[in-house]
């Protein structure tokens, strides 16, 4: 099948009354509940800017635009965890192969982080040595609930 932005519009506009009947419960939970989850995810909203070349329909950021602006109406809390996600999917689609392997791994993985916030700082070689080498100190990234997480920070679906 043939995805494109009328098909994606066309899912969302299937999947929209029931996030809609539970739009409250994310609210009261402060976070999109499990049903509204796999909503999305069943209905290939995170592969909308993925590469196709690891199984995403490779959509524009127009279409992701349109997808979470409409899923927004219906619950906002759904339609934010689609605009974060989408945006490392479409992260992801800059870095070689070979990085996007190691870091999300099979097509039906996703990350919830593609960048940390990181500084670099000079640590001494040795105590009491003159010579310092340089070293990045990097923050966590997000999370996602829904994810079940590896030592890289890995979401598998």
């Amino acid at each position: 099948m043939n995805v494109d932005h009328v098909e994606i519009m066309r899912r969302v506009a299937e999947i929209a009354p029931q996030m809609a009947e539970r739009a409250v419960a994310c609210d009261e939970a402060r976070q999109v509940v499990a049903e509204n989850m796999r909503a999305m995810i069943a209905a290939g909203m995170f592969r909308i800017p993925q590469p196709a070349r690891v199984g995403g329909y490779e959509l524009s950021l127009r279409t992701l635009g349109a997808a979470v602006t409409a899923l927004s109406r219906a619950c906002s809390s759904s339609g934010w965890v689609l605009m974060v996600m989408g945006a490392h999917h479409w992260c992801m689609g800059v870095f070689s192969e070979q990085a996007h392997d190691r870091e999300i791994g099979s097509p039906n993985s996703f990350s919830s982080a593609t960048h940390s916030d990181s500084r670099r700082i000079a640590q001494p070689m040795s105590t009491g040595s003159e010579q310092f080498r340089d070293a990045v100190v990097r923050r966590a990234g997000n999370r996602c609930e829904y994810c079940q997480l590896d030592r890289k920070t890995r979401a598998v679906l």
